[in-house]
């Protein structure tokens, strides 16, 4: 399904409705997609909030940064 910025404001109870039922809308604006918007699947009960199955374990300092600044090199583009 395709809906247009205007048609998603007017009528987003039937969109969702429509993508609660498995079906994908793509969001157009000047008929150039610019969003998805798709089902929620249910995660398993048992996942952390960062989204692993076990327990997480931190090695090292979480703050600092992994390579010193001259390791970074140019990164402009």
């Amino acid at each position: 399904m395709n809906a247009s910025i205007a048609e998603l404001k007017a009528h987003s109870p039937k969109i969702i409705k429509a993508v609660e039922g498995g079906e994908a809308c793509t969001v157009t604006r000047r008929n150039e997609p610019v969003a998805r918007i798709i089902r929620c699947e249910q995660l398993p009960e048992n996942r952390t909030r960062a989204g692993f199955d076990t327990s997480v374990r931190l090695m090292g300092d979480v703050t600092t940064p992994a390579l010193d600044a001259s390791e970074w090199g140019n990164l402009s583009f």
